[in-house]
């Protein structure tokens, strides 16, 4: 136990795990959790903050003070700037993803 250390996650999707991990982290006690629009990294892929903000909120009732009702329009906004599209079925923010 060390109680003066925050400890924080960075989940990489190399698995698909990244927001069940970031979840988990939390419910553990760890603080930062670092998250990115549309999952965008480098490499396999961060957890994905719509997704993620959204297991918080309805799975949890954890309250995030993330505006929900905007994360589509920052998801569009994030694929316009990068050029990197996400898939039609992208949790939460995808363009079918409730069809």
């Amino acid at each position: 136990m060390a109680p003066d250390v925050e400890v924080g996650l960075h989940p990489h999707s190399t698995f698909g795990l990244a927001v069940g991990c970031a979840v988990a982290a939390v419910r553990a006690g760890a603080t930062p959790v670092e998250l990115s629009v549309n999952g965008y990294c480098g490499g396999p892929g961060n957890a994905d903050l719509a997704a993620t903000a959204l297991a918080f909120e309805t799975l949890y009732g954890v309250g995030t003070d993330i505006r929900t009702e905007r994360l589509t329009e920052l998801a569009r906004a994030g694929m316009e700037l990068t050029g990197y599209h996400t898939a039609w079925n992208h949790p939460v923010t995808g363009t079918h993803a409730f069809c």
